[in-house]
């Protein structure tokens, strides 16, 4: 690749991709978070179309990941398709948003609308994890991924709590104008995203032909390899999570009759849990390896359906979300490392493509399955326990049955209780161990302190990107 100062380049491209996530996030939290809010509370859209809402364009935006490779050789530069989709995007709010005034059409409008919102962010996935592992020196990456997660991560909490403020103020005025600011902040972020794409570095880029395969190919491989078995796996597993996911906003707004303020709460609950544990699931990833944390993790999601049929009380819910949070972040992170570590960086693009697409066919078919589901409802109090049940013991046996395939190189050992009382009690209590008021405590290098140091040493040892 083109040798480099690190000293400029570097630096700029970590500032600009921190405010790049920070900005999409501002996105995540104001404006995707509240679209199937939108859906269930304005546009009035019934079981199947919310079921259909939040399948047919993730299905249709991981399968676009088909074409990515194709579009980057195209116009030989991953930055141009990760511009271009942030640009689309951004605009994908305003159609949403009119959706409301589109008498009679309402479905099929928001239905494209969405579908369209989701390609254009999902088919730059690829490319944009092609050109992170570029433009971050692997030194560095670690530090970089991790304080990038946690901005990112805080940033959505806090705009996702101010726009269910917003909802909670606004909406006994009007309920589209509600949606129409929050939107509005989401279109103007993600905007402030795009520029900030513009302003990234990109190496020359170079596309090797001996490294590529067909989708073919790599279907019929997937029962003979590590990363293979694990894509079955995350599957079947997303078959399973997705027959109840779509619902539990429609259990809080039409069954418990929340309000948006107390939906934003619960929401919320799983995002402060997340924000905190993640630097802990990071901490025991590296000393017991990923496919410990996988293992335990998939072992405590089946369970999060059956915690939420328990009670209707919003203290006990929002308890509830605190351990989702909690397990979904060791999950989401264990999962990713695994994708990372069992792909070479030659293939990583186009097999993280692939997995995508087979991952779309996962959500679309486990949310249709739910949504045919609900018509035997009728036996329970909600009718929307009976994908709750079905999906929790989906999940289990699942996690029973793959697991134990999935391989790894092995590291420390330690038993699965020890490690969940390590993990979540023994931390947070060192956590609060380390919070002082009063106590005086040396100020800490910043992250770009940190990152600047790492980057001129390696420009000295002669570095290139």
């Amino acid at each position: 690749m083109e040798e480099i100062g690190y000293s400029q380049i570097v630096k700029k491209n970590v500032e600009n991709s921190v405010k790049e996530g920070a900005l999409h996030s501002v996105k995540l939290g104001a404006g995707e978070s509240y679209i199937n809010a939108f859906a269930i509370k304005v546009l009035n859209f019934t079981n199947t179309q919310i079921g259909l809402l939040t399948s047919l364009p993730l299905f249709l935006g991981y399968f676009s990941n088909i074409f990515t490779s194709k579009i980057i050789d195209k116009l030989n530069s991953r930055k141009k398709l990760i511009v271009i989709g942030a640009f689309i995007n951004a605009l994908c709010f305003i159609p949403i948003f009119l959706s409301f005034f589109i008498k009679g059409y309402e479905f099929p409008f928001m239905l494209a609308s969405v579908t369209l919102y989701f390609v254009s962010d999902l088919i730059v996935t690829p490319a944009w994890i092609s050109l992170m592992g570029d433009i971050i020196p692997d030194r560095i990456k670690p530090i970089f991924f991790g304080e990038r997660n946690k901005i990112n991560n805080l940033v959505a909490f806090c705009f996702m709590l101010i726009s269910g403020i917003i909802l909670h103020n606004v909406s006994g005025i009007s309920q589209i104008y509600a949606f129409g600011i929050i939107f509005f902040i989401a279109f103007l972020a993600k905007l402030g995203s795009f520029f900030m794409h513009t302003k990234i570095y990109e190496p020359n880029y170079v596309s090797d032909e001996f490294e590529k395969f067909s989708i073919g190919d790599f279907i019929k491989k997937l029962k003979y390899t590590k990363f293979g078995i694990f894509v079955i796996y995350m599957c079947v597993f997303t078959f399973s999570f997705r027959i109840a996911a779509p619902f539990f906003s429609v259990y809080m707004f039409r069954d418990l009759n929340f309000t948006y303020w107390q939906f934003a709460i619960i929401t919320t609950g799983n995002a402060i849990a997340t924000i905190i544990s993640m630097p802990w699931w990071g901490k025991y990833i590296d000393e017991y390896g990923n496919k410990k944390i996988m293992s335990l993790t998939g072992l405590l999601i089946p369970f999060i359906p059956f915690l939420w049929m328990l009670s209707e009380n919003i203290v006990y819910l929002f308890i509830v979300e605190i351990f989702s949070g909690f397990v979904w972040a060791g999950f989401n992170l264990s999962t990713f490392n695994f994708v990372f570590y069992s792909t070479s960086s030659e293939k990583r693009a186009r097999a993280y493509s692939y997995y995508n697409i087979l991952i779309g066919f996962s959500i679309i078919s486990g949310t249709m399955f739910g949504t045919w589901l609900l018509k035997f409802g009728y036996f329970f109090k909600s009718e929307i326990f009976i994908v709750f049940i079905v999906s929790s013991i989906a999940r289990l046996i699942t996690s029973l049955y793959f697991l134990p395939k999935i391989k790894e190189p092995p590291k420390k050992e330690i038993s699965t209780i020890k490690l969940f009382w390590q993990v979540s009690f023994v931390e947070a209590r060192r956590s609060l161990h380390n919070i002082s008021i009063f106590k005086r405590k040396p100020k800490k290098r910043s992250f770009f302190e940190r990152l600047v140091e790492q980057v001129n040493e390696i420009e000295s040892a002669g570095g290139r990107i």
